[in-house]
């Protein structure tokens, strides 16, 4: 059964591995104290679907994941000592968009049409799983797409 599971694990991490969905925003601040209330909206078709910051420390960085086509814009949100905030927006298939600061510009700054390789959004309700045990060590998994 770990056998089954493990080769199962490693099936699904490559093929999600494998596609190419997110965002990667890469975000520095050269002060090392975190964004001091700065930070970046990510809106998907409309809808602020994330806010990303450095709460604490030099850096961090994030991915956002996206269908292929979906329109996505970038906002940033001002706070003190901007002068400290540097970030850059890379696409899905890895093409640096731009690279922002010190002191970037408040509202919106990059508006993108996403080139994401993935389609659909995939997501498994657990408790809509059921495992059914058989012989010889089998498992069988069931679950429901909704």
């Amino acid at each position: 059964m770990k056998k089954i599971f493990t080769l199962f694990t490693l099936f699904l991490t490559y093929s999600f591995a494998s596609a190419q969905c997110g965002y990667v925003i890469e975000m520095q601040d050269s002060w090392g104290d975190g964004w001091n209330g700065a930070s970046i909206d990510i809106s998907v078709n409309g809808s602020i679907v994330s806010n990303v910051t450095v709460s604490a420390g030099s850096g961090d960085t994030v991915s956002v994941d996206v269908l292929s086509g979906d329109a996505v814009d970038f906002s940033f949100n001002s706070g003190s000592y901007d002068n400290e905030v540097t970030f850059t927006i890379i696409d899905p298939t890895g093409t640096t968009l731009g690279s922002f600061g010190p002191s970037p510009a408040t509202g919106s700054f990059l508006t993108h049409t996403s080139n994401s390789t993935c389609n659909t959004h995939f997501a498994v309700n657990t408790q809509l799983i059921t495992v059914v045990p058989m012989v010889c060590m089998l498992v069988v998994v069931y679950w429901e797409m909704h």
